[in-house]
């Protein structure tokens, strides 16, 4: 039997170097070994915070440079490890690619294979492994902040006994 699954498809808001917003539909990211796939439930847009991400896209290259010395100091620290050549592409890159805006809030869908392949593993290494009620995933967004989500068993987010499916 051969079992396929079709990518679904998400929206994003992607900011362009130029300024330029675009509400883009994009494949739903698989997560990377260890990883974690979070189905959006809400999602905010800081005015100021992003009024000033457009106001730095459409600034000229050394108006960004003044603007954020911090940046010019990790392009130097490439160089002097890389070259130039490395550096400069890596700054093309960086201001060709779309920045996706604004904060989400969601469910866990989905986790990576822990390192080391983690259902091969013995029924206690899984249960210290993976991701369960108590655990706290936190991504944080340098010079924006800290996004914590607390890891909640079925039965206290939706107040009944998870179906048969779901083992917590």
């Amino acid at each position: 039997m051969k079992c396929s699954v079709k990518p679904r498809i998400v929206k994003q808001i992607a900011q362009y170097q130029d300024g330029r917003l675009e509400l883009e539909e994009v494949p739903q990211p698989t997560p990377p070994p260890g990883g974690v796939l979070v189905r959006t439930t809400h999602s905010v847009i800081s005015i100021g915070t992003e009024k000033m991400k457009v106001e730095q896209a459409r600034m000229n290259l050394l108006q960004k440079a003044r603007a954020r010395p911090d940046q010019v100091r990790k392009v130097l620290d490439t160089a002097r490890n890389l070259g130039w050549k490395a550096a400069l592409e890596k700054v093309r890159n960086r201001l060709e690619t779309p920045t996706a805006l604004g904060y989400s809030a969601g469910d866990v869908l989905s986790t990576g294979t822990v390192a080391g392949v983690a259902g091969f593993k013995s029924e206690e290494e899984r249960r210290r492994l993976y991701l369960k009620p108590g655990d706290v995933i936190e991504a944080e967004i340098e010079r924006i902040g800290v996004l914590r989500n607390p890891v909640v068993s079925w039965q206290e987010a939706h107040g009944e006994p998870a179906p048969a499916r779901v083992r917590w």
